[in-house]
């Protein structure tokens, strides 16, 4: 038997509100809506549920983190719901226009939950009174293209009338607004910044690359550098190979940046920032059907392409006659590369042009996953895809293209990462009050944001403020909009009292933070550098962590920066908002961070070696005990500093002492902080050896200094001193190795650990210096026919600060000069010549 229709009985009518309603105008809407949409009971009766996508990728009604689409959260009673529907029925058969149209007693019952359920705390906020941006240019087009968020936390804009703006989001006066020192377009052979691309070098400036203008411009072969602390701007001291307009610029891990595209043809540049300078990538170049081909760095240091850009990238190319296949770089020399395409698309491949695309990484797993949403064709720019873009591999492919579940079709639309690990949706639905929306990659969902008042779509760009805000802006829009995510209407908020300014990679360092206990997830958040859709610098870094109370310290986190595999590719190096988010999702205002290749142990010796002509190499120890290295070359300058074997830790801070024995060979000694002595070395058949101890089971003082000398071909000798001062050492020999320690006249002792410094005056004779505790200045000598002689003062009368190096000279045959500085930090002096031995000390003043 069939079921009987749904039907009920409407309760009797009350008269309407008649009280002013304090309700802003977007949740005023969003109320209205809701009412107006109902036709049952039960859809007022509960929340509307968030959209979640099955596996097939199909939207399907269910809530955030796996919840059951049966548990709806209840927004009024079957009473006031009846109501409700009864007097639109009857009343408002056109549905309400004002919530002053309900009656007292239904308003009074239900407005509060309707604000929970549809305001702030879930869809989030506009702020009302948006700034417009003024005209400084040459041009007459009022708004922005270009947007770029400083170290300073000010937002560098390049501007729709052709020059350069600096605004203070935290100032709403005119005052926000002001001009660099100098302008890009007002230099010798300058010219607009405007199409241009831009990524943020290690140092905190920002590269811009190419543009010209409202057109291709031949001058526009140069790059600028804005330094947001001196307000100005400089040229690079060498070109690109080529003009560019509308390029991508990709910011690599170690300190370069490689910049793709501007003119369809595919070729590349690589700017080193240690030379300041372009040059062309010998590569099989990869003809990109659109311009601003959407790039990205992916952990394991490729670069991936997306499809998304300007101009088209679906079937039968676009502008330029080109692959609109994706696919991804791999550099195989310092300026050379391939392409290698992934998984071929179906010939129906959506044309994700005019999209924007984003990374979402994973750094505990090293995963990576790039989403592209919207597109320029509006048959298909209603949906977006994913790609594993963990392990790449021509077998790797896009998903299936996936509706948004709002059903709404984004051509040109901005995507933000948010600190929480979502990402935020807005513009490209050409029309005002236009939906935005909140996708969670950790699960799947999506759920509504606020209206945007005014249409973003061409030249519209967003980004991510310090505050943990949105600011929009765009052209055809003068005004900059500012979006609260909900976060900052969960609580009060996080603060991060104190952090250090700059950190090296996989440094251990703390956080002051009063909250400590409530703080479930810290990220570092990359700057953005955008404009058209295009942002190669957005990514957020969740970072391990742990509470310090353990330690006494209560307010105190102890964070791990990300690691140096991979030439830095997860976080190349830069400045970063670090975040810290509390168990309901809130996030503080972010701090700066500077994340390096290296942090050096304040005071820590840097130790330097010439092993060939035209190469040099630099070792240093950091605050954990990883050993640093660095090396200059010509044609790259310094590269960037990288550990070697991280996993072996020695004394923080201690001294690397790098010998060359022969050709090729290069050896590294120095101690850990129980005093074993570690080596490794480096072939270049096999790079750095691992780190390995010297007969571990003596020990010198945790950190001393170990002195090496090779004083014939094939022997090494190494010194070091004890925690109890005697002066140990040990010898290879390759039809030995390393000979087990021995004493030097172990009953005279120095100061524990002290550095002994050694000289080799003729074949056949060393001569070791080292200090006592009471600041004697020691001396023993090797011959070969009677072996190390007893130690002796230098004048023991003369005392010099205790544990001071000595410092020796062979300045000529047979004169031998001392220096060391006293207790009171004078620098003195002594020098031995055959006819008269030491003389006395003296002071150098």
């Amino acid at each position: 038997m069939a079921s009987p229709p749904r039907t009920y009985s409407p309760p009797p009518l009350e008269r309407p509100h008649t009280h002013a309603v304090d309700v802003n105008p977007a949740l005023h809407r969003r109320i209205l809506t809701f009412l107006n949409a109902a036709i049952l009971p039960s859809d007022l009766e509960f929340a509307k549920p968030l959209f979640v996508h099955d596996h097939e990728g199909v939207p399907v009604e269910g809530h955030a983190h796996g919840e059951s689409p049966t548990r709806r959260e209840r927004i009024m009673d079957t009473a006031d719901a009846r109501r409700i529907l009864a007097l639109r029925h009857v009343e408002y058969p056109l549905g309400f226009t004002h919530l002053r149209q309900l009656t007292t007693g239904i308003l009074d019952a239900v407005l509060e939950t309707l604000h929970h359920h549809l305001g702030e705390h879930t869809y989030g906020e506009w702020a009302s009174g948006a700034q417009a941006i003024p005209l400084k240019g040459p041009g007459t087009i009022q708004g922005v293209v270009h947007a770029a968020l400083l170290r300073t936390g000010k937002v560098l804009f390049i501007t729709a009338d052709e020059t350069t703006l600096v605004w203070d989001p935290e100032d709403v006066t005119a005052a926000a607004f002001q001009e660099p020192r100098n302008q890009p377009h007002s230099m010798p052979g300058g010219y607009s910044q405007l199409c241009g691309h831009h990524v943020f070098l290690s140092d905190g400036r920002l590269l811009c690359v190419g543009g010209g203008g409202y057109g291709s411009n031949p001058l526009a072969r140069w790059g600028f550098k804005y330094d947001p602390l001196a307000n100005t701007w400089e040229r690079t001291s060498t070109p690109m190979s080529d003009s560019r307009w509308y390029p991508t610029a990709v910011a690599l891990g170690d300190r370069r940046v490689l910049i793709a595209c501007g003119h369809g043809t595919g070729e590349m540049d690589i700017y080193d920032e240690s030379t300041d300078t372009f040059t062309h990538v010998d590569l099989d170049a990869k003809p990109f059907p659109s311009l601003y081909p959407g790039l990205h760095l992916l952990p394991n240091n490729s670069i991936f392409y997306t499809r998304t850009g300007w101009g088209t990238a679906g079937a039968g190319g676009g502008p330029f006659r080109g692959d609109d296949q994706s696919a991804f770089f791999t550099l195989t020399a310092r300026h050379a590369g391939s392409w290698t395409a992934i998984a071929p698309a179906a010939r129906d491949i959506t044309d994700r042009t005019k999209g924007m695309s984003v990374m979402i990484l994973d750094a505990t797993r090293r995963h990576a996953r790039v989403l592209a949403f919207g597109g320029a064709d509006a048959t298909t720019n209603n949906t977006y895809e994913t790609c594993d873009a963990s392990s790449m591999s021509a077998g790797t492919a896009w998903s299936a293209p996936i509706p948004f579940p709002d059903g709404e079709h984004r051509s040109l639309c901005s995507a933000v990462l948010l600190p929480d690990g979502n990402v935020f949706l807005s513009g490209g639905i050409q029309r005002s009050i236009s939906p935005c929306a909140m996708f969670d990659p950790r699960t799947d969902t999506w759920s509504r944001a606020a209206e945007l008042a005014g249409a973003r779509d061409y030249h519209s760009m967003s980004l991510l403020l310090p505050s943990g805000k949105v600011m929009v802006a765009g052209w055809q829009n003068a005004n900059i909009d500012i979006y609260s995510p909900p976060y900052l209407f969960n609580g009060p908020r996080p603060v991060i009292r104190s952090a250090p300014q700059i950190v090296g990679y996989g440094q251990r360092f703390d956080i002051e933070v009063p909250e400590a206990q409530d703080i479930t997830r810290i990220v570092l958040v990359r700057p953005s550098a955008v404009t058209h859709q295009t942002d190669t610098e957005q990514r957020v870094i969740e970072l391990s962590f742990f509470n310090a109370r353990m330690r006494g310290q209560r307010d105190t986190l102890a964070l791990t920066a990300p690691d140096a595999d991979a030439l830095h590719a997860l976080a190349p190096p830069g400045y970063y908002m670090l975040f810290v988010l509390n168990h309901e999702g809130v996030p503080s205002v972010a701090t700066w961070i500077r994340l390096v290749s290296m942090v050096a142990k304040p005071g820590a010796t840097v130790t330097a070696l010439q092993p060939f002509e035209g190469h040099v190499d630099l070792f240093v120890t950091t605050a954990d005990g990883t050993v640093m290295s660095t090396f200059f070359e010509p044609d790259g300058g310094w590269r960037t500093w990288f550990a070697i074997h991280a996993d072996t830790k020695l004394a923080s801070g201690t001294t690397v002492t790098a010998l060359q024995p022969f050709p090729g060979h290069v050896d590294l000694f120095a101690t850990t902080g129980d005093g074993t002595v570690m080596s490794t070395f480096f072939e270049p058949d096999g790079g750095w050896r691992p780190w390995f101890p010297i007969h571990g089971e003596i020990k010198m003082k945790g950190g001393a200094t170990v002195t090496a000398l090779q004083p014939f071909p094939g022997h090494v000798d190494l010194f070091a001193t004890t925690g109890d001062g005697t002066v140990m050492s040990t010898f290879f020999e390759p039809d030995g190795g390393w000979r087990p320690w021995f004493a030097l006249h172990g009953a005279t002792k120095m100061k524990g650990g002290a550095t002994v410094t050694v000289l080799q005056p003729f074949e056949g004779h060393v001569d070791l210096f080292a200090t006592t505790d009471d600041g004697t200045v020691m001396s023993t000598f090797f011959e070969p026919d009677g072996g190390w002689r007893p130690w002796f003062a230098i004048h023991a009368g003369v005392r010099v600060h205790p544990g001071a190096e000595v410092a020796p000279l062979l300045p000529f045959e047979g004169h031998v000069d001392l220096f060391a500085t006293t207790g009171e930090g004078m620098v003195t002096s002594t020098f031995f010549e055959p006819d008269g031995g030491w003389r006395p000390w003296f002071t150098i003043s």
